[in-house]
């Protein structure tokens, strides 16, 4: 049985390729982390930290010969496999104790309209599971995000990894990976906006 006292804030930022996780303590604040690729690195692979976990999934990616109804196929697999993800993430968390969620809005300045396309198909797949599984969230805007993380709309990537950098120490030793989609992801948890 879930201890109801306790409450966990997971902001998520959503990817097909490397979604990041934070969940984080209410009360305590401590942070664990998860990315979710479809590909890890050598050094992800190799890499151990106690509050930061790998999950990888099966990506079978399209190539030019592939048809139309194929490419769809293998696009809608890839985004159930994040959802599931995401999915055993929350249930592990819901046996501790209330869970919400915040996510990152769609970022409509994607580079194509195909990654427009699968990103929101996957942010609405993450939307219908959590309201399945009975949690509670909210969407953050992106430039709403980097303006409460950094105090500027137009941060950069660099410029949000530093500054969560400065508001969890304990993670600054984590360079050799991709720590974007985490740094993200801890704005997300600890984001008051509405």
């Amino acid at each position: 049985m879930p201890d109801e006292s306790m409450k966990y804030c997971i902001g998520l930022d959503l990817s097909i390729k490397s979604t990041g996780v934070c969940v984080r303590d209410t009360e305590t604040g401590k942070c664990s982390y998860s990315i979710i690729a479809a590909k890890l690195t050598k050094a992800q692979h190799q890499f151990k930290h106690k509050n930061l976990e790998f999950l990888c999934y099966f990506r079978d990616k399209t190539s030019k010969d592939d048809s139309f109804a194929v490419k769809e196929q293998k696009k809608t697999a890839s985004v159930w496999n994040v959802t599931e993800n995401i999915r055993s993430i929350i249930k592990k968390w819901k046996k501790k104790g209330r869970v919400s969620c915040v996510i990152e809005g769609i970022s409509y300045g994607s580079s194509s309209s195909a990654a427009l396309a699968d990103l929101a198909g996957l942010n609405y797949a993450v939307r219908c599971m959590l309201m399945q599984e009975g949690v509670s969230f909210r969407i953050a805007a992106p430039m709403q995000l980097k303006k409460f993380a950094v105090g500027n709309g137009g941060a950069d990537k660099d410029m949000m990894t530093d500054a969560w950098k400065r508001c969890q120490p304990e993670m600054a030793d984590i360079a050799e990976i991709k720590d974007d989609d985490i740094a993200d992801a801890y704005f997300l948890s600890v984001w008051d906006g509405e």
